[in-house]
């Protein structure tokens, strides 16, 4: 079927957006899974190579000689559709190309990560001690939200993907917040997460570490401090964790600021 090349570009740029991945050629194989995911029991699958030969490449290679029609599957190009919420192109061409909607459908992995977690990072002072966090993830309107309750404050931001990765900056509205940065990659069931977190340490220095996320089935309440050096404490943590978290400079950078000149006299 011969399909308008500036719609066939529109519906490439939203599949593009909603999956936080440019198009070029590394971007199409995620993006081939990510669409072949939305339905699996359809039983058409687009592959990397059909979105890289037959659409991106096709679309250019006309343009370049004067054409504004490209043929393409119909099949095909309707289940790119389904991936950003359409039946079929049809659907898009009449509610989504002459109307844009105000929003496009959430990513399924950020949908895929709401509920409750336990964070865990390492305390950047080397006594053996790791901060365990309630964390809920969570809809709301058309984002992702995170709320994370730390010993004295409850954090709260809004959850970002990007490419393979989810981007969190949360705050407490006052004189603290945290950047978060989760690996996800291609996961549409995450049960533990693996990243880093930067802020500022209770004598207002900044520091980095890495953190993880564990879903749990219940809301924990509490904040606690466990320490490595407790067996009783120990025996709390997943092994691996005792493991990720056990040598300290693996696990907390702290920076000591400059004197008030902050020039290279003072640095060091």
């Amino acid at each position: 079927m011969k399909f308008n090349i500036d719609k066939i570009k529109m519906l490439m740029k939203e599949v593009s957006d909603k999956a936080n991945l440019p198009l070029n050629y590394s971007s199409f194989g995620p993006l081939s899974e990510l669409i072949n995911n939305t339905n699996p029991r359809v039983g058409i699958w687009v592959s990397k190579r059909y979105l890289y030969e037959n659409v991106y490449k096709q679309c250019k290679k006309v343009e370049e000689e004067g054409g504004d029609k490209v043929n393409l599957n119909q099949t095909y190009v309707d289940r790119i559709c389904q991936y950003i919420g359409y039946k079929s192109f049809s659907d898009w061409d009449h509610q989504g190309s002459n109307k844009q909607p105000n929003y496009l459908p959430l990513d399924a992995r950020l949908l895929a990560c709401a509920g409750y977690w336990i964070s865990y990072v390492r305390s950047n002072v080397n006594n053996g001690d790791i901060l365990c966090a309630p964390v809920r993830i969570f809809q709301q309107a058309n984002e992702m939200r995170v709320e994370m309750r730390g010993s004295r404050r409850t954090f709260y931001g809004a959850l970002r993907l990007k490419g393979f990765n989810l981007f969190a900056l949360i705050d407490t509205g006052n004189d603290k917040e945290l950047h978060l940065i989760f690996w996800i990659g291609l996961c549409l069931e995450p049960q533990v997460l693996k990243g880093v977190f930067s802020g500022i340490s209770s004598a207002g220095h900044p520091i980095v570490g890495r953190e993880v996320l564990v879903k749990v089935e219940q809301e924990e309440l509490k904040w606690q401090k466990l320490n490595l050096n407790k067996e009783e404490d120990r025996k709390q943590l997943p092994p691996k964790l005792v493991t990720f978290f056990e040598k300290h400079e693996e696990n907390s950078i702290k920076i000591d600021p400059l004197p008030t000149n902050c020039n290279w006299d003072d640095f060091a």
